[in-house]
């Protein structure tokens, strides 16, 4: 016969067993892009899924995913919404994943990533870019199912990322004129050669002034803004300085100084292409 308190066990375990199977029911990552661009993730066992424009392959090895894909507007009279390529996941596994997003046209783009593992436990991600043709963009994050242990998302920087992020910016008329795309190109190449002598001192030196310029020709331009004046001959639009800024202070992360000035391996990763 069952006593009291083993039926109180059986049913404080009961409802343990059900409260986990619940937690599990709101483990998900999603993975949401719009913009000219495909992605394709990987998690930390190797497997893949999306869409690689370069190879024109689609991949689908992770288990119980799937993509979607925004439909076209309903009413013929009114512009169909920027399509959106989205994944998600109900099975992810912990670890490390990685999500490379490649440019199909000279265009902004959006990147969203949720991470749940719970009721009211989890993290949202959001990055906002530009992208041309071929240029590819890698981004990590990381995903824990242990309950409020810190999870991560970032963008992979290197110096190439500044140099393709200035270039598609100037293209798509989000600095401007080619005056200060050209004075911000040589920045660039003098930091390019302080990287390639290993010297990180200098290295931060110029990326600081490279940010202290784009700094003052935006707010030269909000000044413009504001007056709702023409343009100034050296502009820089929000969404070209978040992104530049964004870069810059990533790369400023990677640039420790030892006595010397000299960032040895950091150096030359930072010149590696993303």
């Amino acid at each position: 016969m069952v006593t009291k308190l083993e039926l109180l066990v059986l049913v404080l375990a009961c409802y343990l067993a059900e409260a986990s199977l619940q937690e599990r029911d709101f483990r998900s990552i999603t993975v949401a892009a719009s913009g000219g661009v495909e992605f394709l993730i990987q998690d930390s066992l190797g497997r893949r899924s999306g869409y690689d424009p370069r190879t024109a392959k689609r991949y689908d090895e992770i288990n119980q995913s799937y993509g979607v894909f925004s439909i076209d507007s309903e009413n013929p009279s009114v512009p169909a919404p920027e399509p959106v390529k989205e994944f998600m996941t109900y099975a992810p596994v912990d670890g490390n994943y990685t999500v490379t997003v490649f440019g199909t046209r000279s265009s902004p783009y959006r990147l969203s990533m949720t991470l749940s593992r719970g009721i009211r436990d989890g993290a949202d991600y959001d990055f906002g870019g530009v992208v041309d043709s071929n240029i590819v963009v890698q981004y990590q994050f990381r995903y824990t199912s242990v309950p409020h242990e810190p999870m991560s998302a970032f963008k992979v920087v290197r110096l190439q990322t500044l140099r393709e992020d200035l270039r598609t910016c100037y293209t798509l008329k989000f600095v401007g004129e080619k005056e200060l795309y050209n004075d911000l190109t040589r920045r660039l190449d003098k930091l390019d050669k302080y990287l390639s002598d290993k010297d990180s001192s200098k290295a931060r030196h110029e990326l600081e002034k490279f940010q202290e310029k784009i700094d003052q020709v935006r707010k030269e331009t909000v000044k413009t803004e504001q007056k709702k004046a023409k343009p100034p001959k050296h502009f820089i639009s929000k969404d070209a300085y978040d992104i530049l800024t964004e870069d810059v202070t990533l790369l400023l992360k990677q640039l420790p100084i030892d006595k010397k000035g000299k960032g040895g391996k950091q150096s030359n990763r930072l010149q590696q292409k993303s």
